[in-house]
């Protein structure tokens, strides 16, 4: 039942947004993806249809990425 549950959150899911593109220590060309959950994952280039495919996603909007400010512990 808990499987079945997971599929169709899934199947639910099809925009999701293209956050960032960067390139690894090799010169691999990856992406970071927000799903609709607010989960992000890093996704190679040459494996983004397939990652679209598998999750459902059939838009992927520009998005971007959250600043979130880091406060110095001693100072606050």
């Amino acid at each position: 039942m808990y499987g079945e549950i997971a599929k169709g959150e899934e199947a639910e899911m099809t925009v999701a947004e293209l956050i960032s593109r960067k390139k690894d220590a090799f010169g691999d060309e990856y992406l970071v993806i927000r799903e609709s959950n607010g989960q992000c994952a890093r996704v190679y280039r040459e494996n983004l249809e397939d990652y679209l495919r598998q999750k459902g996603i059939t838009e992927l909007r520009q998005g971007e990425e959250f600043q979130y400010s880091i406060r110095n512990r001693r100072n606050s």
